[in-house]
């Protein structure tokens, strides 16, 4: 009689590392264990073929374990099996109606969190009625100064159940602030609050060549020029783009817009 579960564990009992090794050198027949089974990448980091508990980190690892602090493997225990997978959406139409229209349709269809492109203008830390930000308020990315208009992009979406993460550039700070006040206004608590900054100018520098000449919402002179998404193609008012989607401008091109938004952009939720 069969036994009512099928198992193996019997048949080969747990093998240590110690033991494992030298049959793995052996199979190499002289080839270096390093160079043979070893994978290492052009970021200097090495990947090992096997790991056991004897990798994982201890006490004093400065990595920490997830949902401990600093958080560097996430906010979360048990990350992504718990919550599940975030799928998010980029919205950068510098219509702020139409911003909220295309929200509450991509939450309708799915999507679980948002990524907000601010325009040219706010990126360099400009405000609206600045002089130099004539050129480039509405400019690839939306039009959001103040927590009034991040309210109307946002009008009918529950933020303590929807995470928003801004794209900034190198004036992140105000633009955290906006959402800051806006969690705020609508009562959502630290608890609750879900979303990124993004706050990360050292990439911006890297990215653009240079950074604003200022931080501030009073900065004089032609911020930095906006990066081409596409080769030889200015960002067009409306620009969204996922990971791994197709790149789509424009008012008019809302339905390229929703299936560059369905394509497989699926990736663990902030903090995760």
């Amino acid at each position: 009689m069969l036994a009512p579960e099928f198992t193996l564990r019997d048949d080969f009992p747990p093998v240590g590392y110690d033991a494992w090794r030298p049959l793995a050198e052996a199979d190499l027949e002289g080839a270096p264990f390093e160079q043979k089974l070893v994978t290492h990448t052009y970021e200097g980091i090495d990947i090992q073929p096997v790991y056991t508990r004897r990798d994982r980190p201890g006490e004093g690892d400065p990595d920490g374990f997830p949902g401990q602090p600093p958080f560097v493997r996430g906010a979360r225990p048990l990350g992504a099996v718990q919550t599940g997978w975030d799928l998010r959406q980029e919205h950068a139409h510098p219509d702020l109606a139409v911003t909220n229209k295309a929200i509450l349709e991509d939450l309708r269809g799915g999507v679980t969190s948002l990524l907000l492109r601010l325009d040219i203008a706010a990126r360099n830390g400009l405000d609206p009625d600045d002089p130099g930000a004539v050129e480039w308020a509405g400019r690839d990315g939306i039009m959001a100064y103040h927590a009034d208009d991040l309210d109307a992009a946002l009008v009918g979406v529950h933020l303590d159940m929807i995470g928003v993460t801004l794209e900034a550039g190198a004036a992140f700070l105000p633009a955290a602030a906006l959402l800051v006040a806006l969690w705020r206004r609508r009562g959502v608590g630290p608890d609750k609050a879900r979303g990124a900054f993004n706050a990360d100018p050292l990439a911006v520098l890297a990215r653009d060549g240079r950074k604003p000449r200022r931080s501030s919402g009073h900065r004089r002179g032609r911020p930095a020029d906006p990066v081409q998404h596409q080769p030889g193609n200015a960002p067009l008012p409306g620009h969204r783009q996922a990971a791994g989607g197709t790149p789509a401008v424009g008012a008019s091109g809302r339905g390229l817009r929703r299936v560059a938004g369905r394509r497989g952009d699926a990736r663990p939720r902030p903090g995760q």
